[in-house]
């Protein structure tokens, strides 16, 4: 791989013109001067390493506490949102008995003609059960019809 450097630019003390004589790079009154340069001759590679001053390191942690704020208020109203009951449904709470299930509350709850299904999933998802297994003394959070 090649590139092309421009040496510096220096304001000519003396004539230019077609009658002026070249001079060499870097002397006084030389025009500016191209020269193609090889990888052999190219500036070293960077290291790959980022060097930040104590200014440019405060600002990435300042933007990573932002960050960090910014997604825990969106984690906290998404849970917020997960956990609280489905709006518009009227609820009453409930202790499980010795050998009640979900069913048998579902049941209970259902008005005539609903299907049954429909309201055990209503009570898994205002209580956000993770398995259909109930234990005696829980309290679970049933819809009113």
């Amino acid at each position: 791989m090649s590139a092309v450097l421009a040496d510096q630019v220096i304001a000519p003390s003396r004539p230019v013109g077609p009658h002026a004589t070249p001079g060499r790079p870097g002397e006084p009154g030389t025009r500016a001067h191209l020269r193609l340069v090889h990888d052999a001759d190219a500036a070293p590679a960077p290291s790959g390493r980022l060097a930040l001053t104590p200014r440019g390191r405060m600002v990435v942690r300042a933007l990573a506490g932002a960050a960090s704020v910014v997604l825990a208020v969106f984690l906290g109203a998404l849970i917020g949102l997960l956990l609280r009951p489905a709006a518009g449904v009227d609820t009453r709470s409930v202790t499980v008995d010795t050998g009640e299930s979900l069913w048998s509350l579902a049941v209970a709850a259902a008005a005539p003609g609903q299907d049954v299904r429909d309201v055990v999933s209503e009570i898994v998802a205002l209580n956000a059960l993770e398995t259909d297994t109930i234990v005696p003394g829980q309290e679970l959070l049933v819809p009113v019809r």
